[in-house]
């Protein structure tokens, strides 16, 4: 029995073994922010970190315990403080439209911020595995406690429209994604500028007017 079992292992072995996973860990997000997922493997990801590729598997178990470990500690998503944290702008009306327009921009310069997040949103049309399953958790998690922030306050004046939100929410939401995951190859999307202050703000203008039309906001 150890002397003092709660005592932290801190040998120079638990060390190498810390500070190789976390190589390998930061190696994934590297490679898939230069090369997407085309030719992601044990040995792309060991020559990435400069280490054998035995400690993919000794350390994580293979390629899936390494994506799915790498899943649990990724910055993937914005959280609702990055999108409603700072308020409106200054001098911006405070309604239900102006708020889903500043939502929408904010959520897809955020993602702009992340550009693995792109990648994995990329993979998850064509393939489903630790990765693209851990997205959706996060995305939907988070997009629900978004919804619940934003429209709370509102909840009076939403029960007196027949719009669904919620819907409209999501509709907006796949849209700007699209748009976002276009922007990694081609800027302009009929005319409009997704990676520019100036287009997401035509974005966003444009979505306030959608929304001020269907709710007489």
């Amino acid at each position: 029995m150890p002397e003092n079992p709660g005592k932290v292992d801190t040998s120079p072995r638990e060390r190498d073994r810390k500070t190789t996973s976390a190589r390998l860990l930061d190696a994934v997000g590297a490679f898939i922010a230069r090369e997407g997922f085309g030719k992601l493997g044990v040995n792309a990801i060991a020559r990435e970190a400069g280490v054998d590729k035995v400690l993919v598997y000794r350390y994580f178990g293979g390629m899936e315990g390494l994506l799915r470990a790498y899943a649990e500690q990724g910055d993937f998503w914005w959280t609702v403080d990055e999108i409603v944290g700072d308020g409106l702008p200054y001098g911006r009306p405070n309604t239900i439209s102006v708020w889903m327009g500043t939502a929408m921009k904010r959520h897809m310069e955020a993602l702009l911020r992340r550009p693995v997040t792109l990648e994995i949103m990329a993979w998850e049309t064509i393939d489903r595995n630790e990765l693209t399953v851990e997205l959706e958790r996060i995305r939907t998690t988070r997009s629900a406690e978004l919804r619940e922030r934003l429209l709370q306050q509102f909840a009076g004046r939403l029960n007196d429209t027949n719009v669904d939100i919620d819907a409209l929410a999501v509709l907006l939401g796949a849209a700007s994604n699209y748009l976002v995951l276009r922007s990694r190859k081609i800027e302009v999307f009929d005319g409009v500028t997704i990676n520019t202050e100036e287009g997401r703000d035509r974005l966003a203008s444009a979505v306030e007017t959608l929304i001020a039309l269907a709710l007489g906001d």
